[in-house]
């Protein structure tokens, strides 16, 4: 009798659903062919899971507010403002079939998850766009309490999802109050089909010149906020059973966009808190969430998800994209704009790659051991790529403090002796020891730059916070005072634990003495910089696009610095037509002198159970300038004669190009100031040092070697 009445049920459910799509699906019908058309659910009709706090209160509709509980909107425009709380369970927004290919949403709202877990997904078809324009400063944040349940959020479809900033608005995925719940946001990964083409793709912007929304943002001097606060977390995900990808496709399965185009002075930044995380890689999920939500080129419909279907310990190997470009919003805009990265994450955690050899990845059947899938900070992993685009670039700054591994994870205690000190608001480099995975990849586009500075004394402190746009307000953001500087070879801004790759747009020409292009550039800073004061490659401030040094003096006449800083290479990076500028000013390099002589570039652990060899920095058609005096430790520098190994982890379109291995023209190019200053003495280059080769206990020498 319980089973006819269960049929009986169901039997009911279905016609009712079936009615209630009725119209829908003939409004689809006459849009579509009938061999496309495919039934869907019209998700505003389904009923949505109530809150404790949400049965009283009537559902919402195209408004959601503190006075009624969010419902599912498929293809109608929405407005939400104010407080308001999730219901738990699943709610969506759809971008399906609008007759403009657009939907929008205002918001400016604090959305707060229910108690027990609340998911908002933001689901867009192919050749359809979901326009969320961010009015005021707006929250997303897990319930309330100790304890608290986090909030899910999902971006998915081969459509468009787009975050619009107006003037002076910001965006928070955080935590709620500090010991809530927090927010963890996922763009679903999906790599393009014959059906399903367009990649994927999530984007923060400047609010874009369309109707109905304003332009007053487009020539701007006031800052947009992009915050991952406490608990958080913003990153990738994919189907567990998705095909791994052995090379990096032409764009990417799944790419979160940053725009910070702008013909005024305001900039965009991306805030990383203590224990919050963007993460450049994939984790799965347990559901099928390839194809489209809607729509009519490959439709999968997802009811509902929750957290518990997604294994951040389970790596999925997909081409992951994080991307600074330059689209330009207005006609007038002089310079491409740039993305400012703040880390203040000082919470160390485990990586796949297992640097430290503790997590048994190596042995491991599936190369993840005991890894548990939560890293803080910014990290790029395997099959990750930043991609930051023709005319623009990333100024990455280090909030954080150097600690001892061990002092985090009680079984490194043995080998306090054996490795060296970590900054946890470096950009990480991680990887995974599983074979045919792709290494983390950066690529530089034509005029483009990866800028580096420490923003903290070395108690951890910001001494001179950033300061509101415009950027010349005499702050001096980000200096610190030097007597206060990070001892040694400084604070790490750069960790590369698993291997990297680096692609660039510099042309070598073996005819001349220093026939080479310079278009794409990494560069430590050290002396206090303004942005927009110059050209990519100028030494003296002018009128351009990119940061050049201020030069702008202490009372005592010693110029404005930022905190010592460098690289720890643990691994290998490998530079492809791409410039390293060296210009630091910060650390002391003695003629002769290897004892007192301070590096910017240093090798890792060299820990025997990783069998890996010495760490190394290659230069492939790449150019070093040595514009001051320059130390290395405890790692290798290699021109290698053949680069055909690397060109497998490539596109098409990048391998004839970087495949023509016997002509690798790479120079290290040496700067003097004249005779009248230094008799044309020239730089110092040191190859192993002390400072910078020892481990935690500031005395056991790892290794001080480095060779050519």
């Amino acid at each position: 009798m319980r089973n006819i009445k269960r049929s009986v049920r169901i039997c009911i459910a279905v016609l009712s659903i079936l009615c209630a799509e009725n119209n829908l699906y003939a409004k689809f019908e006459k849009k579509h062919s009938p061999q496309l058309a495919h039934p869907q659910e019209n998700l505003s009709q389904l009923p949505v899971a109530q809150g404790d706090d949400q049965t009283k209160l009537p559902p919402c509709g195209t408004t959601w507010n503190n006075s009624c509980t969010p419902t599912s909107i498929t293809d109608s425009n929405l407005t939400i403002s104010g407080s308001v709380t999730l219901p738990a369970g699943s709610t969506h927004i759809q971008a399906c079939n609008s007759s403009t290919g657009t939907i929008a949403v205002w918001l400016g709202a604090t959305v707060t998850g229910a108690a027990g877990g609340s998911t908002l997904l933001f689901e867009a078809a192919q050749e359809q766009t979901i326009l969320i324009v961010v009015t005021s400063d707006t929250v997303f944040q897990g319930s309330p309490g100790s304890g608290g349940s986090d909030l899910l959020l999902v971006f998915r479809g081969h459509g468009n999802i787009i975050f619009a900033f107006e003037d002076g608005a910001n965006l928070s995925f955080t935590q709620n109050g500090s010991r809530g719940g927090g927010t963890k946001a996922f763009l679903i990964m999906d790599c393009p089909t014959d059906f399903c083409a367009h990649v994927p793709t999530l984007t923060f912007e400047r609010s874009r010149l369309v109707p109905a929304i304003s332009a007053s943002n487009c020539d701007s001097d006031t800052d947009v906020t992009i915050t991952i606060g406490a608990n958080s977390l913003l990153s990738y995900a994919a189907w567990e059973s998705a095909e791994p990808r052995k090379q990096l496709t032409d764009n990417g399965c799944g790419v979160i966009q940053f725009n910070p185009n702008n013909a005024g002075t305001g900039r965009m930044i991306l805030d990383i808190k203590d224990t919050g995380a963007f993460v450049v890689a994939g984790c799965a999920v347990d559901v099928n969430v390839s194809g489209d939500p809607c729509g009519a080129h490959c439709p999968r419909p997802v009811s509902s998800l929750s957290l518990s279907d997604f294994d951040l310990a389970t790596p999925v190997f997909l081409d992951a994209r994080a991307q600074v470009t330059s689209v330009p919003a207005c006609s007038d805009t002089r310079c491409g704009g740039y993305l400012l990265v703040l880390n203040e994450n000082k919470t160390l955690t485990n990586l796949l790659v297992d640097p430290w050899c503790n997590l048994n990845t190596r042995t491991d059947q599936n190369f993840v051991g005991s890894f548990d899938g939560i890293r803080y900070g910014f990290v790029i992993g395997a099959n990750g790529v930043l991609d930051i685009a023709d005319g623009t670039y990333l100024d990455y700054v280090e909030l954080g403090k150097m600690i001892c591994p061990d002092s985090v994870f009680s079984v490194l205690k043995p080998l306090h002796d054996q490795i060296k000190e970590r900054n946890p608001a470096a950009l990480i480099i991680d990887g995974s020891n599983a074979p045919d995975t792709v290494p983390a990849t950066i690529i530089l586009g034509n005029q483009s730059g990866l800028f580096f500075r420490s923003g903290v004394d070395r108690f951890g402190n910001i001494e001179n916070p950033l300061s509101p746009s415009p950027y010349y307000a005499p702050s001096h953001q980000f200096t610190i005072d030097f007597d206060n500087r990070t001892h040694g070879a400084g604070s790490y801004v750069l960790s590369v634990e698993g291997p990297l790759n680096v692609f660039g747009a510099d042309v070598q020409d073996s005819g001349a003495l220093q026939g080479v292009d310079n278009n794409s550039k990494i560069e430590i800073f050290s002396l206090e910089v303004n942005e927009n004061s110059g050209g990519l490659f100028d030494c003296c401030p002018r009128e351009g696009c990119y940061p050049n040094r201020s030069y702008a003096q202490e009372i005592d006449g010693d110029f404005y610095r930022y905190n010592r800083a460098a690289f720890l290479v643990n691994n290998s990076m490998n530079l492809f037509n791409v410039t390293l500028d060296h210009t630091d000013e910060n650390h002391r390099v003695f003629h002769n002198n290897d004892l007192k002589s301070e590096p910017t570039y240093v090798g890792g652990d060299n820990l025997a159970c990783r069998n890996l060899p010495t760490p190394t920095l290659s230069f492939i058609n790449s150019t070093l300038l040595v514009q001051t005096d320059i130390a290395f430790t405890g790692l290798d520098l290699a021109a290698p004669n053949t680069a055909q190994k690397y060109s497998y982890y490539l596109p098409d379109y990048y391998y004839n190009y970087y495949s023509d291995c016997p002509n690798n023209i790479s120079r290290f190019i040496f700067y003097q100031n004249g005779i009248q200053c230094d008799q044309g003495f020239g730089r110092n280059m040191i190859l192993g040092t002390f400072i910078g080769s020892t481990a935690c206990d500031h005395c056991t020498v790892i290794n001080k070697k480095c060779t050519t």
